[in-house]
């Protein structure tokens, strides 16, 4: 993961409001997915990955959409 990529990950996870999966909440801003069994911080891509799966409202997501959304600076 390049410096860039970070930067531009981080951006985009900062405006996102926090979210709840199933029994778990989802804080894009501070990368920490919360639940039952408590909390772990997770990396910005893998963020990134799991917020436009979530976003695909339980439909299948594109490989083109993730690509996009989440490597879109790897050529």
């Amino acid at each position: 993961m390049t410096v860039a990529s970070v930067v531009s990950s981080g951006r985009a996870l900062a405006d996102r409001p926090d979210l709840c999966l199933g029994s778990l909440r989802v804080s894009p801003s501070t990368r920490i997915i919360s639940g039952p069994q408590g909390q772990r911080v997770i990396e910005p891509r893998v963020m990134l990955v799991l917020l436009t799966l979530a976003d695909a409202g339980g439909k299948v997501a594109a490989r083109d959409r993730l690509f996009d959304h989440c490597w879109g600076d790897v050529n």
